[in-house]
């Protein structure tokens, strides 16, 4: 899925979601390593596993793409998978409105060689990241935008947050 036909996939998990026993979700990103002391251990209850993760994503790294598998049961015990796979990436934004300009700075990525090149091994098709990424931002460039286009919260449909 990317921006040219993401209206049409998010119909769809719109239409499935709340038909769906659970949920699976993936993130692929740009990178994975955090500071020491951050690898996950066996042992680690939730919190720990959270607060980890949770350090790793403070780094500069982005996501590539959101992997959302909803499951149905169909029989008792028996499930269909609908795999939706979401190439997003951040776009600066910049336009006039209303006589005032409207920008959404441009965003510094990292990126761990390792990560990239682990995805582009399994084809992951980075250009089609870049070009066709669906476009998001964060809550507080969401808040910005929202009150410059005069549209409140949750109004729209958007989704937004990182």
């Amino acid at each position: 899925v990317d921006a040219d036909n993401f209206e049409e996939a998010f119909e769809l998990l719109e239409h499935y979601l709340p038909k769906s026993a659970f949920v699976s979700l993936d993130l692929e990103m740009t990178g994975i390593s955090g500071p020491s002391g951050t690898r996950l251990c066996g042992g680690d209850v939730p919190q720990e596993q959270y607060a980890k993760a949770r350090s790793v994503v403070k780094r500069p790294y982005n996501i590539v793409q959101v992997g959302i598998c909803l499951f149905l049961e169909v029989a008792p015990r028996q499930f269909e998978c609908r795999p939706f796979n979401i190439f997003v990436f951040p776009r600066p934004f910049s336009e006039h409105i209303d006589g005032k300009h409207v920008k959404v700075e441009d965003y510094f990525m990292g990126l761990s060689a390792s990560s990239i090149l682990f995805l582009a091994e399994r084809g992951v098709d980075l250009n089609r990241w870049v070009c066709k990424g669906v476009p998001y931002t964060s809550a507080a460039d969401e808040e910005a935008l929202r009150k410059a286009f005069d549209v409140e919260a949750g109004a729209g449909g958007g989704a937004g947050g990182e």
